[in-house]
């Protein structure tokens, strides 16, 4: 719910306030991206919350537990997010627009499914923990056992399977290996270094099966003995005189909104030199490659 409440909440923020009114298929992708950010963030708080229940410092009070699984978790949450939302908005700097609108979207979407994280879903975790966990229906009472499982323990905390291994065995481990993980650690970053170093554009096109496969035979006759057609035809009108385009008032995330023309008033093609580069021009024009139709 929360997930899809970040979405009402960036359509607002991105056209009332950046008035970015452009949305293609692209960002469509976001929602891809904040539910696996949002599930992120809700299973680091909902984690931490449980862990509070094993500490007996916060027996009896759950504004404690609350206030120390609220800390840890918007820590953690606040420095992935951050760093993902930074590096979508790095996209607002491109040169094309659709891009630029999907990084400040997607910038918005996450900064926004945070903060909706920390402030309501803390009230969520509380409201199920006293209403529905346990039960068919509201209305039913809380299980006994569940009541006595959820009181903090006394004395020593309980830990799970995973916290006793990386707490114990696998942390002893890293102290004791310390400089050898280093020394490996670091000779695989040189690695990955010195082929990141050769990597270069591609000089042909990527083949997916081998040339004398059965599919690369056939694609090479069809494209070799048979007009596949496909050609894009495009009609181009071409104009003189114009000095600029007047770009005030248009709105950058609107493609259909290219400005008005500025015409030159110094052009003029009442003279010879100017006939004769026209007559030039049209001349060399059926010439160029890209061009089909050489009439």
């Amino acid at each position: 719910m929360l997930i899809l409440l970040s979405f009402c909440v960036t359509q607002a923020i991105n056209e009332g306030v950046f008035r970015n009114t452009y949305f293609s298929s692209l960002h469509n992708i976001v929602i891809f991206i904040v539910f696996g950010i949002g599930a992120d963030d809700i299973f680091v708080y909902t984690d931490g919350y449980m862990q509070t229940k094993n500490v007996a410092e916060f027996e009896g009070c759950r504004r404690r537990q609350v206030a120390y699984a609220f800390k840890r978790a918007a820590r953690a949450t606040a420095t992935t997010s951050s760093t993902t939302s930074v590096a979508f908005l790095a996209n607002a700097f491109s040169p094309i627009m659709p891009i630029q609108s999907f990084g400040i979207y997607a910038a918005i979407i996450i900064a926004a499914n945070y903060l909706l994280v920390v402030m309501i879903y803390p009230s969520v975790v509380l409201w199920w923990e006293d209403n529905v966990e346990g039960r068919c229906c509201p209305c039913q009472e809380k299980p006994p056992h569940l009541s006595v499982a959820h009181q903090p323990v006394h004395g020593e905390p309980e830990y799970g399977v995973i916290e006793m291994f990386f707490g114990g065995p696998w942390n002893d481990f890293v102290k004791k290996f310390r400089y050898p993980i280093i020394v490996i650690f670091a000779i695989i970053v040189g690695v990955q270094i010195g082929f990141a170093a050769q990597l270069s554009p591609l000089s042909q096109s990527e083949e997916y099966v081998d040339s004398e496969h059965e599919i690369m035979e056939i694609q090479n006759v069809q494209m070799e003995n048979f007009d596949s057609g496909g050609i894009l035809n495009m009609d181009v009108d071409i104009y003189w005189g114009a000095a600029d385009i007047d770009k005030s008032g248009t709105s950058m995330w609107d493609p259909s909104d290219v400005g008005t023309v500025i015409l030159d008033d110094n052009f003029d093609l009442s003279s010879e030199a100017a006939q004769q580069s026209l007559m030039d021009f049209c001349e060399d024009l059926p010439s160029r490659p890209f061009i089909l139709n050489k009439q």
